[in-house]
């Protein structure tokens, strides 16, 4: 009788590590990852996926062990960049992992008067606007206050926000408009001085 044999080949084991180039980044700013893929028996070939938590990223090619991925749009808050080499007819796979701190964008408030001064009685609009460096638009709810008190409060449509009112009392006000703030962009403020005839 023949003996019949089966040989099982396994690659030669690897190692990855991940790193960040920006710790913390900011919203909207680019994040760059670099996987390096090395052994003890020559440079592994094959692919690295990048993923965020569950959700994958993108699956790029090593060169000479090293694999990079740029994101922009990670969004506010504490993530785990996991890279996995996927392993090659040489190298068998390997992970490794990273935490990325996102902070929020700064944002800057202003607020405006459609009529400033205004004769008593006369309906004014007031109209809020938060910016930010980032390329996306803020999103949240602005608070515009008469003093300490509360005209109104609405969510932010392209960034911006109105109220109209006709209820000012004669004399000086100072109007503060607020934005509370979001996962990816801070909080800010600004102030209006509207005159009342």
């Amino acid at each position: 009788a023949k003996a019949s044999l089966t040989q099982v080949i396994t690659g030669a084991s690897s190692t990855t590590t991940i790193a960040t180039d920006t710790e913390p980044s900011t919203y909207g700013q680019t994040v760059t990852f670099t996987a390096v893929v090395s052994s003890t028996v020559g440079t592994p070939d094959g692919t690295v996926t990048f993923k965020n938590g569950s959700a994958t990223l993108g699956t790029v090619a090593l060169s000479g062990g090293q694999a990079t991925y740029a994101i922009s749009t990670l969004n506010g808050g504490t993530h785990t960049i996991k890279a996995l080499y996927n392993g090659s007819s040489g190298y068998g796979p390997s992970s490794a992992s990273v935490f990325q701190i996102v902070e929020p964008a700064a944002t800057t408030t202003t607020l405006t008067s459609s009529l400033n001064p205004a004769p008593f009685g006369q309906t004014v609009t007031f109209t809020a606007v938060v910016t930010s460096a980032a390329s996306a638009t803020p999103s949240g709810t602005v608070t515009i206050k008469d003093g300490k008190k509360v005209l109104g409060s609405a969510s932010l449509v392209n960034g911006q926000m109105q109220i109209s009112t006709s209820l000012l009392a004669e004399g000086g006000h100072t109007l503060t408009a607020t934005y509370a703030g979001s996962a990816n962009f801070s909080g800010s403020s600004g102030t209006l001085s509207q005159t009342i005839q």
